[in-house]
Order: structure tokens, then C-alpha cells, then sequence
């Protein structure tokens, strides 16, 4: 009779242990999960999605714009600049606080406030001191960003390798861009345009996909 009772109380304490076995690895992956959600926009509020659409249309429009006629329109166009970055800035702060504490980084929030930074220099002095000082503006901007983005990289290496060492090389690209026109803003002005008018586009095709990704 004793064999029949130790079977039974081994097996209910198997039964024990692999249900809460269970449970931790099943709230191990909720959490990844709802990580991946959030890096997928796939948890984003409807208000941060329509400032994505938003910072999406604009840049799309002024990547356009500076494509068709490059430093005429750079100079036209220099408050539409200065309102996508200030649009765009104010998106990055938002979306740092309306992130779940344990996916804050003070990253994102930094990308932001440089961002406004930029945004409120441009609307300052932007039409005066364009030709020199917008390339020179942009190689410090595309230095910070790509020191971001290595970052970023970094730490997306460690959930997608491939993804994260992809946006590390492309960091390190965009950071020589920026060196070798924060050291010639003059020689690279027009180039630096068609720079800006390609982020832009790219970046604004980017965020309006953000925007209506389920």
C-alpha cells in the first residue's frame, strides 16, 4: 500500500512543479512579447499614431519639395524644416512617456530634445545663417543620430542579431557622413540638400507605415 501513496504524492508533485514551470515561462514570453509589440508599434496609442501619419506627411512632402529645386527650396522651405523637426521632436518626447516604465530609455528622450533643439534654431535663425550653418547643423545632427542609432542597435542585437548588427553598420556610415560634412559644410552644401531630401522621404515613407501598422 505504501508504493501506490509514494507513487501518487511523486506525482502530483511533478504535476506542481511543471505547472509553475508553466506559468514562469509563459509570463517570460507575455513579457517578450509585449516588448515586441510595443518595438512594432503594434501597442502604440491612437494619438501617437496620428503624429507618426502626420511627421510622415510632412517630411515626405518637404523631401519632395528640396528634390525638384534643392537650394532654392532648402531656403523657401526652411520653416516647413524647422515645423517637421519641431513636430517630429515633440512625437519622440510624447512617445518616451507614453512608454511602460520598463521600456524607457533615456535614449529616446535625449533624440528628442536634440531634435527640438534643432527645430527652435531653425525657426530662430535659420533663414540668415542657412548656407553655411544648416550643413554644419546637419553633420552634428546626423553624428548624434548615428551614436543613437548604434545604441539602439545595440540593444536590439540582443532580441534580432541580424537586425541589430545591420543598424550598427548603418550607424557607423552615417556617422562618417556626418564627419566629413561637419569638416566641409561649404563643398558639400548641395549634397547635403539631396541628403536631407532623401532622409526625408525615407524617413517620412517610414513613419506613415509606423502609423497603420496592426
Amino acid at each position: 500500500m505504501k508504493t501506490p501513496f509514494l507513487f501518487v504524492s511523486q506525482t502530483e508533485t511533478s504535476k506542481l512543479f511543471i505547472y509553475f514551470i508553466d506559468i514562469f515561462y509563459k509570463n517570460k514570453y507575455n513579457s517578450f512579447i509585449s516588448k515586441l509589440y510595443y518595438i512594432g508599434g503594434i501597442g502604440m496609442k491612437f494619438s501617437n499614431r496620428l503624429l507618426l501619419f502626420l511627421k510622415g506627411v510632412v517630411f515626405v512632402f518637404l523631401g519632395l519639395l528640396l528634390f525638384t529645386n534643392p537650394v532654392a527650396n532648402l531656403v523657401a522651405y526652411s520653416w516647413w524644416i524647422a515645423f517637421g523637426l519641431l513636430v517630429s521632436s515633440i512625437a519622440a518626447i510624447l512617445g518616451y512617456f507614453s512608454a511602460p516604465k520598463e521600456l524607457r530609455s533615456p535614449v529616446y528622450l535625449f533624440q528628442g530634445f536634440v531634435s527640438l533643439l534643432l527645430a527652435l534654431y531653425l525657426v530662430a535663425y535659420g533663414f540668415v545663417t542657412l548656407p553655411v550653418v544648416i550643413p554644419t547643423i546637419v553633420g552634428i545632427w546626423l553624428i548624434v543620430e548615428a551614436i543613437i542609432a548604434f545604441f539602439k542597435g545595440n540593444r536590439l542585437g540582443l532580441i534580432f542579431p541580424i537586425i541589430g548588427s545591420n543598424i550598427m553598420w548603418v550607424a557607423l556610415l552615417t556617422f562618417l557622413l556626418g564627419l566629413v560634412i561637419l569638416f566641409n559644410p561649404v563643398a558639400t552644401g548641395v549634397f547635403v540638400v539631396y541628403v536631407i531630401a532623401f532622409a526625408f522621404l525615407v524617413t517620412g515613407f517610414t513613419y506613415i507605415i509606423e502609423a497603420f501598422r496592426k
